[in-house]
This record gives C-alpha cells, structure tokens and sequence, in this order.
C-alpha cells in the first residue's frame, strides 16, 4: 500500500517533465524504495534477521532455485512470444488490437495469485507435518476455476464495453481476441497455484519441465496460425498451450492427490450462468451489470452447492471471515 500510495502521488506530477518515460521509470524506482526499507526493519524487529553469509545454504538454494530461474525465463518467453511473432507478420495495427487484449486480461493473474498466497502458508505447515492436504488443493482449484468462469462470463458478453470504457472505440477489434484470451484464464489460474504446490513439494523440476512444454506447443502455434489469423491466431495458440500445460500438471498432481469434485454441479453452474449473462448484457451499464452479475455468480454457487460446509468453512477462514459460517460448523458438530 505504501509503495503504491508514493508512485500514484508521484505519477500526478509526470506532466511538468518533458521525458516523461524516463521519469516514470525513476518514479517507480523511488517509491519502491520505502517499503524495501519498511520490510527490512520489520524482519530485525521481528525475526531478529542479520545479514550474514553461508556458502553451504547458498550452494543448496542455488541449486534448488535453478529451476524456477528456467521456469521465470520460459514463461517470460511464452508471454512475449505471440507479441514478437505478431511484429513479424503482422502490421503495427494488428499488435495494437491484440497488445489490447493482453493488457485487459493477463493482468488478472493477480486473483489466483492472491488465492495462493492465502493458502500457501497453510500448505506448506501441512505438508512439513505430513498432514493430509487434499482438501486444501481440490477447494483452491475448485475455487480458482469458478474464479476464471465467471469473469470469462463477465468479459465474454460485456467485452465491448470494457474496450470502449478503458481504450476507446477505435480497439473494438481487440473483442473476438479478448474472449479467447479471457478462456484461456480457466487454465491460467489453476495452473499458476499447481505450480506454487509442487515448489511447496520441492518438485520445481516440474514447473520447469511445464514451462518447457508451453513453449515447445506456442512457438510453433504461432508460427503457424499468426501469418493466416493475425491476432486470432495468436489467441487460440495462448489458450491450446495453456491447455496442455493444465493437463500435464494435473496428470502429475494426481500422483500426489485425489482431484474429487462435483464435475455435474459445476457444468449445471455454468449452463445457468451463461443463460443469466446472455439474457442481462447489454441491458445496463457495465458498472451495475458488473455488480449484479457477480451477486449472481456468488449465489448460484451457493444455491448450486459447489462447495460442501467444510470447504465454505475453509474458504472462510483464508479469509479471516470465519463468523460468517460459524453457524454451519455448529449444525455440521450437531
């Protein structure tokens, strides 16, 4: 919050300089600099950190951490690829229209990432133990995958609006590559907290082994489709990796755990929230379509019982709202 607070401050003033990109950049680089500094007197204080060097735990971190260097490096690569192979057969216009589409739905990755950071911890305490944590990964993927649907429901029938509202009219054509991009997030999420649970595992080989085969499968998709489909092309190559990268990390999952949920009660799930979506866009702005949709999606998975007690309990207390359901675990003791 401090580090944020002092850059968007700091960004009111970029107008009185004339090289505003190169000042942008100091800008970011001083209000980092705060919290580097908070963070560092919080660990003295509290975990009473003093630099010090270890050639034995830096050898052994070194060579654990290898892999997730190659899997940082690849995945960089896989986002930019469909961008530098745009550039080449494609104009200008063309990876404008779908740098559009990027920048409205890649960043989204910051839900499942803070899904995984309220779970992580609690993960990693229970895997130490050897205490059974199946229920803890089915819930968090359940949870990201009913995370990813309904913003694909928000984003599919409203994706016009979104453009016109943060781009303007001109990008409209970024809203064919926008859904396909928004579908792609239905593996995007669970594979980023899969991820997280083999590093929690000490399995980082996989995750670099993962980041491997996303690019083997994207490269040559790009190549392919770009020249004939522009920035359609590069979409679907996005969403067929992700794809394939969700199934090899769940082929490997499964060695370790039971993924067991209601597949039937989520496809119902879906099937009504796509009828709800498709008869509500268009009908009212996006702000208050935007607030009633999702209203609707958090009541359906109620209604359609997507969750069992223990896992609204679960889900309760990641989020420090536990009261809410206190009700259901005294009827659950009954």
């Amino acid at each position: 919050i401090l580090d944020n607070l002092i850059f968007l401050i700091l960004v009111l003033f970029l107008d009185n300089f004339t090289n505003k990109l190169v000042v942008f950049g100091i800008f970011y680089l001083i209000s980092n600099i705060p919290g580097a500094i908070l963070l560092t007197f919080l660990m003295v204080k509290n975990f009473n950190f003093r630099p010090k060097f270890e050639f034995d735990i830096l050898k052994k971190t070194i060579l654990e951490s290898l892999p997730l260097l190659g899997l940082v490096i690849l995945t960089y690569v896989f986002m930019q690829a469909d961008i530098i192979i745009l550039k080449l057969f494609q104009s200008d216009v063309d990876v404008a229209i779908y740098s559009v589409a990027i920048r409205l739905s890649m960043p989204l990755i910051i839900i499942p990432s803070a899904i995984t950071s309220s779970i992580f911890s609690l993960l990693v305490r229970k895997i130490r133990k050897n205490e059974n944590y199946t229920s803890i990964v089915n819930t968090t993927i359940k949870l990201l995958i009913l995370f990813a649907f309904g913003l694909f429901f928000l984003i599919s029938f409203n994706s016009n609006q979104i453009i016109e509202i943060v781009f303007g009219a001109k990008y409209l054509a970024s809203s064919l590559p926008l859904i396909i991009l928004s579908f792609s997030l239905l593996f995007l999420f669970s594979n980023f907290f899969m991820i997280d649970f083999f590093t929690a595992l000490g399995l980082q080989k996989i995750n670099f082994k993962y980041s491997i085969l996303l690019n083997l499968f994207v490269i040559p998709l790009n190549l392919l489709l770009i020249p004939i489909y522009s920035y359609y092309g590069a979409s679907v190559a996005k969403v067929v990796s992700l794809f394939i990268g969700n199934w090899f990390l769940i082929w490997n999952i499964k060695k370790f755990i039971k993924i067991n949920f209601s597949h039937f009660r989520i496809l119902v799930w879906i099937l009504f929230n796509l009828l709800f979506f498709y008869f509500l866009s268009g009908e009212l702005n996006i702000f208050f379509l935007f607030i009633i949709e999702s209203i609707i999606v958090i009541l359906t998975i109620l209604v359609f019982k997507i969750f069992t007690n223990d896992e609204l309990i679960m889900i309760a207390d990641l989020l420090n709202s536990r009261v809410l359901f206190d009700k259901m675990r005294i009827v659950k003791t009954k």
